[in-house]
């Protein structure tokens, strides 16, 4: 099933052999829209999840979008997923969802590490000792 949304969009009318013709311009984003099936569209209004831990990054290039040299655990919440799964302040995460985050542009990682709640996030980590680990986290609810 799919929704059906009512949109105002740009025309531009011009007279073409005697005929009146209407061109509607849609952006991209608006036309994957119009066709999104109801699963996605239940998952677009799902509550945003929470793993409880702050990271800090290290990288170079633009301000907006720097290329990744490490991403840290800097803090970790007692109680929540990170916690639970036995992640460390001083953690080096070094992947996010099969990605490696040495290289990676922040964008691009970005939204592995925006999960709703229920989805899951697997880590690759490195202790501060030097040992490597691996974590799968369940976003849980931000007001838990």
């Amino acid at each position: 099933m799919y929704i059906l949304a009512t949109l105002a969009l740009s025309s531009n009318v011009r007279l073409h052999r005697n005929h009146l013709m209407t061109r509607r311009t849609v952006s991209v984003s608006t036309a994957a829209f119009l066709a999104m099936p109801t699963s996605i569209w239940a998952q677009a209004e799902a509550k945003p999840g929470s793993f409880g831990f702050a990271i800090e990054v290290d990288g170079e290039g633009s301000f907006l979008n720097p290329t990744l040299k490490s991403v840290t655990i800097k803090s970790v919440v007692s109680g929540r997923p990170a916690a639970q799964a036995d992640i460390k302040p001083g953690d080096q995460i070094l992947e996010v969802d099969g990605k490696l985050v040495a290289g990676a542009k922040a964008r691009d990682l970005e939204p592995h590490l925006r999960k709703n709640v229920g989805e899951k996030l697997n880590l690759r980590l490195r202790r501060q000792s030097g040992d490597i680990y691996s974590a799968t986290l369940v976003a849980a609810s931000k007001s838990n």
